[in-house]
């Protein structure tokens, strides 16, 4: 069998991000070695996606067939003949 494959794929990504990152950082640095650490962290994420998929497919089949065919048949064959024959002979003698 001889497959032949046609692909045509168009792909079109359209892809709007929109990121707000508000980052709050407190850091209080004393002669102490503590270390006050405040993240807020606010993430707004609007994704927009717009996927187009379009698939062109061609396919083109060829199938060579080799077929041996053994074929082992047993035909038995029941007839029954009902004959009903009626002759009627007629004779028609002549003599000179």
């Amino acid at each position: 069998m001889d497959l032949i494959l046609d692909l045509d794929l168009n792909l079109d990504l359209g892809l709007d991000l929109d990121l707000g990152l508000d980052l709050d950082l407190d850091l209080d640095l004393d002669p102490d070695p503590d270390l006050i650490l405040d993240l807020d962290l606010d993430l707004n994420l609007d994704l927009d996606l717009d996927l187009d998929l379009k698939l062109n497919l061609n396919l083109d089949l060829e199938v060579d067939l080799d077929l041996n065919l053994d074929l082992d048949l047993d035909l038995r064959l029941d007839l029954d003949l009902g004959l009903n024959l009626d002759l009627t002979l007629t004779l028609t003698l002549t003599l000179a």
